[in-house]
């Protein structure tokens, strides 16, 4: 086991040689994809709820994995996720720490390179105003382009797997779109 550890410090930090850090800053816009799958009076407020703007932000790590084409993406971000219900004109917000690990590919074009990253995320809801589970999991799929200063747009897709709603008759799952920018900074392009 110890030999095992070793040889996974010794493989993380050759990589870490050639990784960069991005700091992604943005907004998003979505909140839960509803779904309402019986006739219970608790869930009559469902058509009017509205998604409405939030704030994203996080630290990623991207490991070079093949010739600066091929990296392994982990992070931590800040999601918070805004809804609105017409119906009484409240709002709920729910404020999540997400752990993304995604693998990328990136390709020149123009005068920069368009990264495109796929993987897997967990969540844990860190505060919010309705009763909603506290975890979530779910896919991360992001596209950015990047200049070669290290500056870059970035849009991103959450799509939770796990039924967030503790009401019965209805099933709530994360459904999150998120923009902004991002800074790359250290080791080689990204």
């Amino acid at each position: 086991m110890k030999r095992l550890f070793t040889i996974a410090v010794t493989l993380f930090i050759a990589a870490s040689a050639s990784a960069q850090i991005k700091i992604e800053v943005g907004g998003n816009y979505g909140g839960f994809s509803n779904n309402v799958n019986s006739q219970n009076p608790a869930t009559s407020f469902l058509p009017s709820i509205k998604s409405d703007f939030g704030f994203t932000g996080g630290v990623l790590y991207d490991i070079n994995l093949l010739n600066n084409m091929l990296f392994l993406e982990p992070g931590v971000n800040y999601v918070m996720n805004n809804i609105t219900i017409k119906d009484i004109n409240e709002k709920m917000k729910t404020q999540w720490i997400q752990i993304p690990l995604s693998v990328g590919y990136s390709t020149n074009v123009g005068f920069g390179s368009i990264d495109v990253f796929f993987g897997l995320y967990y969540g844990r809801a860190v505060k919010q105003d309705g009763d909603f589970n506290n975890n979530d999991f779910g896919i991360n799929v992001e596209v950015g382009y990047a200049l070669p200063a290290g500056l870059g747009l970035f849009l991103n897709y959450k799509r939770g797997f796990i039924d967030l709603s503790k009401t019965s008759g209805y099933r709530a799952f994360s459904n999150l779109a998120s923009f902004g920018l991002y800074f790359k900074f250290g080791g080689g392009k990204a």
